[in-house]
């Protein structure tokens, strides 16, 4: 049973405004339960387990692939200090800025690859079909011929045995790289190193990173949360292996009772330094959650505009290749 994000912000949104509205917790699940088209046997669980007067952190435990560690927190610590309304609303609008997120980049990449789609077909049948006809042409002709049309000719003598042994190949390499990246640590953390290092990709895996990551402890701090707890959590939401490595020792940093701005500094290559200065005097000042929101906001605003721009700055290296 997996909730869908569009399912786990109205569950969140749900559930806030039951219990602004002075609903009790159980009523509260018990009605959003009866109004469930779909995942009933979820609903039941966590009305059941509340019902013998479990905790809802706990239930919600027993379902990782629909409640993420985000939300396991946040609705701890709500529990634990009595803000578990509040922190729902919190939770719901992560949940919308994520899917916001997804749905942008998504429709930067539609023309993109539809491009790239559209040039591998179109190469393919020329080569394949038509070049193949005009071939004698060329071949009768006593000139000397461009190395780019030998080239094409070269390809063009490619038997179709050939093509799918070559095929092959690649498809089985593919299944390897995919075996080898799920059973070793050392190639998924060469594999994240890279990415963050490519051209444009790794800027938007940066920027995302970076945002989720400040926006998830600033939100765990204004729901009542400790800051090394808030941290670690924060490092669980991190996809990018550098990313978690990182902010796990960060974690830990500030755990051994150093400040987070200073658990930052060690790693500028992943944290820009504008960052960790920010947060130092917000510690002084006393407004640390509010400083890692209004941070995380700002590089949202900047890896929007990153992913707009994804398509316009792909589209002409896709032209030239298609040329």
């Amino acid at each position: 049973m997996k909730l869908t994000i569009k399912e786990q912000i109205h569950f969140s949104k749900r559930l806030s405004f039951l219990l602004k509205a002075g609903t009790s917790l159980s009523d509260s699940i018990s009605l959003l339960a009866t109004q469930a088209t779909k995942k009933k046997a979820l609903f039941a669980t966590i009305l059941a387990d509340i019902s013998r007067g479990g905790y809802l952190y706990q239930t919600l435990m027993k379902f990782p692939t629909s409640f993420s560690p985000l939300a396991i927190s946040l609705t701890r610590s709500g529990e634990e200090s009595g803000t578990l309304a509040e922190n729902f609303n919190r939770l719901a609008i992560e949940l919308q800025k994520k899917q916001r997120f997804h749905q942008k980049l998504i429709s930067a990449l539609i023309y993109p690859s539809f491009i790239a789609l559209a040039t591998i077909l179109l190469s393919s049948f020329l080569l394949f079909f038509i070049f193949p006809k005009i071939r004698p042409l060329f071949t009768n002709l006593s000139i000397s011929l461009p190395w780019s049309t030998k080239l094409l000719m070269s390809i063009t003598d490619i038997s179709f045995l050939t093509l799918s042994i070559m095929s092959g190949g690649i498809f089985l390499i593919v299944l390897i790289v995919k075996f080898s990246y799920k059973k070793s640590l050392k190639i998924r953390l060469i594999f994240s190193k890279t990415l963050i290092k490519i051209p444009i990709i790794g800027k938007i895996i940066r920027q995302h990173e970076l945002v989720t990551y400040l926006y998830t402890i600033g939100i765990m701090l204004q729901g009542g949360a400790p800051l090394d707890h808030a941290s670690l959590v924060g490092s669980e939401v991190c996809k990018n292996l550098i990313y978690k490595n990182a902010s796990r020792m960060i974690s830990t940093t500030i755990e051994q009772g150093k400040e987070f701005s200073e658990a930052l500094a060690y790693y500028t290559y992943l944290f820009p330094k504008e960052v960790s200065d920010m947060i130092a005097t917000s510690e002084t000042a006393g407004t640390l959650p509010e400083t890692l929101l209004y941070i995380s906001e700002m590089y949202e605003l900047e890896l929007e505009e990153t992913t707009k721009n994804l398509s316009s700055t792909l589209e002409p290296i896709l032209m030239i290749s298609m040329g």
